[in-house]
């Protein structure tokens, strides 16, 4: 393993707060935020960074990627007011709102389609034309015509992620 300078990450943030004396407070804040990385590096262990870090089809060179600290847009939101409880004793009632566009997520095989012994990291690929896969179905055991798998495609959000 070795260093890249690849990784990059950028944010923008504003906050808004506003005491009321003594009696009530509120705060809102919005990010934005941008990170991509080649490893995140959430492991002590070096094998470990390595081997839970999604791969294609050679685990050895990895890509640059959205991070998984890579935030999207967030919108967080709080109000607080004291309250006087029993035996003079005061306390605040808040309430919190975080709001986030997502976190990046990849979707994987469940086995080892790169033969790098580990069943965990393979990517799924989804072929953007009829040379890149041979179609199959296991429920059925028949071979599906690759103009059923490609209108299939078509018809969800994978078609943005082809190829």
């Amino acid at each position: 393993m070795s260093n890249t300078s690849l990784g990059k990450s950028w944010s923008l943030s504003y906050k808004i707060e506003r005491p009321f004396g003594t009696r009530f407070y509120v705060s809102g804040s919005y990010l934005y935020n941008r990170a991509f990385s080649v490893n995140d590096g959430t492991s002590s262990v070096a094998l470990s960074n390595w081997r839970y870090t999604p791969a294609g089809l050679n685990p050895n060179g990895a890509i640059l990627a959205r991070s998984n600290h890579d935030v999207g847009h967030r919108v967080n939101l709080m109000a607080s007011v004291p309250v006087k409880l029993v035996w003079g004793i005061r306390s605040n009632v808040s309430i919190f709102y975080n709001g986030q566009s997502g976190r990046p997520y990849s979707l994987g095989f469940n086995g080892d389609v790169n033969s790098d012994s580990y069943s965990n990291n393979d990517l799924l690929y989804i072929p953007a034309t009829s040379d890149q896969v041979v179609v199959y179905s296991s429920v059925t055991g028949q071979t599906v015509t690759w103009k059923q798998l490609d209108d299939f495609l078509n018809s969800t959000a994978a078609k943005d992620y082809r190829g």
